[in-house]
């Protein structure tokens, strides 16, 4: 209290008449109180501050038992980095993974999720892929990744299918700073070639009871060398052997090894475009039911010009442009060839051509497109309930009708030829059956 003293001029209270010593104790009493007052305030700060930080860890600890591993790690983030500025982030590697899958998931869905909640930028997620490098070719690391996860899943769950694909690309070259070279070329990881790719090619494994994919390889190729790379990198690499058109790999479980079959299948809306593309050029020739018939692509532009006469009354109005004229077809176009291969197109083809409106032997042409419905039907089906008298699209069972009719149909698929329209130049070429 020496300064107060020193304030007035005097060095000892007894200098100070008995008023100010009055008023000099009073002002005593209250400096205190002030410090105390103090005193209390700055230990209830750190005492709230303690508090609120308690809570937002309790709260995180005492609910992370009820919820997965991820919610948790998205919760912890919001509790952390709400109320921070943006340019005082900071995540965690975890917390940026967890973004980068939702990323990858929709990018245009994480762009609304950025602005409700506290994420990494996309220039964060980006710096994180730029850091990985995975080469054409199988990739080992996700092999290995695969290998450990597998031992987790239960023997029925580590069924699974492998995708390939294909993408076109536009053919150029690219320089890339972060591994100093020149992207563009065809390149499959076992070799590199000076061609420019205009293809890409993916290998994806895919669970068959369990839900789960990952793609495994890819490559960049071109057009004329897609067969040679499918080889390569599926037949050759997994150290698989083909024999009798069925391609098998060994498996070692408990020191036994075994050879087990892998099941090639394709994709059937496909199989009916590429069918569809071939009968524009090439007349199909055919056995069902003992009888050869010749189906043909011409009867189907004379029931098209015949339907369009009445525009106002066709019988077929989902028919285009699009899907009869050959100059017109978009032929990546799976829909343009799944509704011309349908059962009222044959129908209303097969009784014009029983009238001879049309050329009588269009009855062939509609045969085969009925068969070709009954068949995609009986790939389509996913529940038990026929719908619209298609007995055909329902699930497959033990002792459904899909039995019979797969049976006959690959009697009739093996029958199939493809022959060339002019005599000058004719093309035999049969449909393969695996």
């Amino acid at each position: 209290m020496v300064s107060l003293l020193k304030m007035v001029g005097v060095h000892k209270r007894n200098q100070l008449t008995p008023k100010c010593q009055k008023l000099y104790s009073y002002a005593t009493q209250m400096i205190k109180k002030a410090k105390r007052c103090g005193s209390r305030k700055t230990n209830f700060k750190d005492r709230l501050r303690a508090a609120e930080n308690l809570t937002d860890s309790y709260l995180a600890e005492k609910f992370s038992n009820k919820m997965t591993a991820s919610v948790s790690l998205f919760t912890r983030l919001q509790l952390r980095e709400t109320n921070k500025s943006s340019h005082g982030h900071r995540f965690t590697i975890d917390e940026k993974m967890l973004s980068l899958s939702l990323y990858k998931r929709s990018p245009k869905c994480y762009r609304l999720l950025s602005k409700l909640f506290s994420l990494p930028s996309k220039r964060t997620l980006n710096t994180i892929l730029t850091s990985v490098s995975i080469r054409t070719g199988i990739c080992p690391h996700v092999i290995n990744i695969l290998k450990e996860n597998v031992k987790k899943l239960k023997p029925a769950e580590r069924y699974c299918s492998i995708l390939f694909d294909e993408v076109c690309l536009s053919s150029g070259l690219q320089y890339t700073p972060g591994v100093d070279e020149i992207d563009g070329f065809v390149d499959i990881g076992s070799f590199k070639s000076q061609e420019l790719a205009d293809h890409a090619l993916v290998f994806m494994i895919r669970g068959i009871k369990k839900k789960f994919k990952q793609p495994v390889a890819y490559s960049f190729c071109q057009a004329t060398h897609q067969n040679r790379l499918v080889q390569q990198n599926y037949y050759l690499q997994i150290n698989g052997d083909y024999r009798d058109d069925v391609y098998e790999v060994e498996i070692v479980k408990n020191g036994i090894s075994e050879r087990v079959k892998i099941v090639y299948l394709f994709d059937v809306p496909h199989l009916m475009k590429c069918i569809r593309n071939n009968l524009l050029n090439k007349d199909l020739n055919f056995t069902i039911d003992g009888v050869k018939r010749t189906a043909k692509w011409d009867h189907l532009i004379q029931l098209y010009k015949e339907d369009s006469e009445i525009p106002d009354s066709k019988m077929l109005p989902r028919l285009t442009d699009c899907h009869i004229l050959p100059h017109k077809i978009t032929k990546m176009k799976v829909k343009c060839a799944t509704q011309v291969f349908s059962q009222r197109v044959s129908a209303v083809l097969n009784f014009l051509a029983d009238k001879n409106i049309i050329n009588s032997s269009a009855v062939d042409t509609a045969v085969l497109l009925l068969f070709f419905d009954k068949l995609f039907d009986s790939f389509n089906g996913s529940f038990d309930k026929i719908v619209e008298g298609k007995i055909f699209r329902t699930a497959v069972k033990k002792n459904s009708v899909h039995h019979k009719l797969w049976a006959d149909s690959l009697k009739v698929l093996s029958s199939m030829i493809f022959v060339g329209k002019t005599r000058s130049r004719l093309v035999f070429q049969q449909l393969r059956i695996g």
